[in-house]
């Protein structure tokens, strides 16, 4: 029997939280769209503005309806397909990153699995 080690590759543990996105990208209007799921690494958006792979970004994630919190990132389109697309995260503002953690570590299925990957990392991004 073949085992699918695909969730064990992953660097950083993903949860589903439909959380408003805002993306823009240099010169045009932002994008928006609702996340399918996120990570300390990225984020999958659904939406039907699709922006081509390598395309550069600003991530805004809006936490709250009433003034909310906004978690920003600087990114980079992953890939993409008609229902949506993946952005990575190249660099988070500090007090983002103290957001974001929080966000996937209370909404993960695995709190202290999220606490290991974010200790393993001083930053975001792939090790070398």
């Amino acid at each position: 029997m073949q085992h699918d080690n695909t969730q064990n590759q992953r660097e950083f543990s993903r949860v589903a939280i439909p959380v408003r996105v805002e993306v823009l990208f240099d010169g045009e209007a932002p994008l928006t769209g609702q996340a399918h799921d996120l990570s300390l690494n990225g984020v999958l958006l659904l939406t039907d503005q699709i922006k081509p792979v390598g395309s550069i970004c600003s991530v805004h994630i809006l936490l709250g309806d009433e003034s909310p919190i906004v978690i920003r990132a600087e990114g980079e389109v992953a890939r993409s397909n008609p229902a949506g697309m993946a952005v990575r995260f190249r660099a988070i503002e500090m007090d983002s990153l103290r957001h974001m953690r929080n966000l996937v570590l209370y909404n993960a299925s695995e709190p202290e699995v999220v606490e290991q990957e974010f200790s393993r990392h001083l930053g975001i991004g792939r090790r070398n």
